[in-house]
């Protein structure tokens, strides 16, 4: 019988280091190629292996959820999308620097001024997304923009594979601070010097509150919208949609309206609730664009 102190041992010198050679080598083939081919061989390992995946019911479980009356076929249609872009994402990695210059044409951005403008002014700005496309091209994008971003992040389970995602990532200005009381710590200092900060909002978060997310109950973060108001900055919806192959459209909207009451949390909480109301009608609209694979829901429903 295996003991705890055997247990540790095996993951941190085999497993780990097995994964974290596998991540590399992954990262590597896909350096060598061109980014087009790249991202098209990314797609046709995701959509092609994914769907086959036990993960992929959780996906189908998610879409029962929110689409009670899909026909099945077109369930099965997103799921294969879905694990298309994923792929297309991975595969993306190690040319962030390439679909994040301007030069290239790669993101289309609308909206941008929206966080220019108060970063010209020394002003934070709260940029609210979800894991759409390839989510890392905002960050990279902002970056490239000459907006370095502030990304707030949970680190990988594995320490060696964080570090070929550092790697990867690591390519414009910009720094990441993880999730939890020294993460808080850190982003309050981070507004108080004016940064723009971008959190993806689109998970469970059990210490949050229950908002609605497809007219079900969703725990969702209200700390972003609390130190919206609390710092009277911007916290603007951004949207990333894939336009076919290593192309993107980059949206940012103003923040959303509400009718603040003067209680700091319930205007938090409605201010996060008008954001999450956004991102519905956004996967509504682009189904496919989005990653279905994160318990969103309540545990039951997935019993």
């Amino acid at each position: 019988m295996a003991t705890p102190n055997r247990d540790k041992f095996l993951t941190k010198y085999l497993r780990y280091p097995v994964e974290a050679a596998f991540a590399f080598a992954f990262m590597g083939l896909f350096k060598i190629l061109p980014l087009d081919w790249a991202s098209a061989f990314g797609g046709w390992l995701g959509r092609t292996v994914g769907p086959l995946l036990p993960l992929s019911k959780r996906a189908w479980r998610n879409l029962e959820l929110v689409f009670p009356e899909m026909p099945e076929a077109r369930r099965r249609e997103i799921v294969r999308a879905m694990w298309d872009n994923l792929g297309r994402t991975a595969a993306e990695y190690p040319h962030l620097d390439t679909i994040s210059d301007p030069k290239t044409g790669r993101v289309e951005i609308i909206g941008a001024e929206l966080v220019k403008g108060p970063a010209s002014e020394g002003r934070p700005v709260i940029i609210a997304a979800m894991h759409q496309a390839n989510f890392e091209v905002s960050v990279v994008t902002a970056g490239a923009q000459g907006i370095p971003m502030v990304g707030i992040s949970r680190a990988a389970n594995n320490p060696l594979v964080q570090k070929v995602a550092e790697k990867m990532r690591g390519v414009t200005p910009g720094k990441r601070i993880p999730k939890g009381a020294q993460g808080a710590r850190a982003l309050i200092a981070e507004m108080q010097k004016g940064s723009t900060i971008g959190v993806l909002n689109d998970q469970k978060f059990n210490e949050g509150f229950e908002a609605r997310f497809f007219g079900l109950p969703a725990m969702t973060a209200d700390g972003p919208a609390q130190m919206a108001l609390r710092f009277a900055c911007p916290i603007v919806p951004s949207r990333l949609e894939r336009l076919g192959g290593a192309r993107f459209r980059m949206t940012i909207e103003p923040t959303p309206a509400f009718t603040p009451t003067g209680n700091k949390r319930g205007d938090a909480q409605a201010l996060t609730q008008a954001i999450n109301d956004r991102f519905e009608a956004w996967v509504r609209e682009r189904p496919e664009d989005w990653l279905w694979l994160h318990r969103r829901f309540p545990k039951s429903y997935y019993r």
